[in-house]
């Protein structure tokens, strides 16, 4: 691409940017029932996040989800946990891709860390972050409080639901990186609140991924102090480079309050951390790889061009 042309994409990414924040530069609301055929023509189709607000109404899981509910039903099951010294997992860190440390503990030791009844000698950030269907495996006895689908989702999608997690189970010191899924994302929050700052899949050209060596974070016993040590089998990562303090653009920053539900598009780059210890569930569906995923990609292989040259 010769210096002539560089200026000119850049002037189309911004153009681009700026005309689909017209119709995607902030987040309306919905309230349950939800017909299927206006959610995918108002929101699937054009690619858009909403909030749903009553959803969760009438699940079990908004009635009975509290620590100490979540304490008696689960106690001593072992439960597989993520620890990092610094509440950043999946995350550059110093110029590395940074892994957690994974642990299985008891669940009523992890949920007396969460409460801050205990204080671990590693000073380290404890959460449940496990996905690719985490509730129905890890946790059968929680999956019975809530539906095995969302019925106007799976109408609008027309596909089944591929995953269904425990999306979050965390305190307020744990962030995620900047990040995008290849899911249809049904979010819902039972307890505390999350905050999201979106991208939508057009600010690609303001989005930098680089090459990260990759390591792994580990509480050294003998000498009472976190190392990272290199993951063995993966060398690189390629990853966002600054997360959303890199974007040369304002986010959409969209909150989600106990009982709503966010619909968050596949393609879609977000961060996401919480006020205080939160618990949700997400309904991963897969996505359709139409045209809309062709122009993705193309937005992709253009900004890789731009970012290289």
């Amino acid at each position: 691409m010769n210096d002539l042309t560089l200026p000119r994409v850049n002037e189309l990414f911004e153009e681009l940017e700026e005309e689909s924040r017209i119709f995607v530069g902030s987040v309306g609301r919905l309230q349950m029932p939800v017909c299927p055929l206006a959610f995918h023509r108002e929101y699937v189709a054009p690619n858009r996040p909403v909030i749903i607000q009553g959803l969760s109404r009438n699940w079990k899981a908004s009635e009975r989800w509290s620590l100490d509910y979540l304490r008696q039903i689960l106690g001593d099951d072992i439960c597989q946990i993520s620890v990092v010294p610094d509440g950043l997992a999946d995350a550059v860190v110093d110029g590395k891709f940074q892994l957690p440390e994974e642990r299985k503990v008891k669940f009523s030791f992890f949920a007396d860390v969460i409460e801050g009844k205990k204080q671990p000698e590693d000073g380290g950030i404890y959460y449940l972050q496990r996905q690719n269907s985490c509730l129905t495996e890890d946790y059968p006895k929680l999956a019975k409080d809530v539906p095995d689908e969302i019925e106007f989702a799976t109408a609008a999608f027309e596909f089944r639901v591929h995953f269904l997690n425990l999306a979050d189970f965390c305190g307020k010191a744990s962030v995620s990186s900047l990040h995008r899924d290849p899911y249809e994302n049904i979010y819902t929050v039972i307890r505390g609140k999350k905050i999201f700052k979106l991208f939508p899949p057009t600010s690609r050209g303001k989005i930098i991924y680089k090459e990260f060596p990759v390591v792994r974070c580990h509480f050294n016993q003998s000498l009472r102090k976190w190392e990272r040590k290199s993951e063995k089998g993966i060398d690189f990562v390629k990853w966002i480079e600054n997360g959303v303090n890199g974007v040369a653009s304002e986010p959409i920053v969209v909150e989600v309050n106990p009982g709503e539900t966010l619909y968050l598009p596949a393609g879609w780059f977000h961060q996401v951390h919480q006020d205080d210890k939160t618990i949700a569930v997400n309904y991963w569906y897969d996505r359709a790889y139409d045209q809309r995923y062709a122009k993705e990609r193309f937005l992709d292989q253009l900004a890789e061009l731009i970012h290289e040259t």
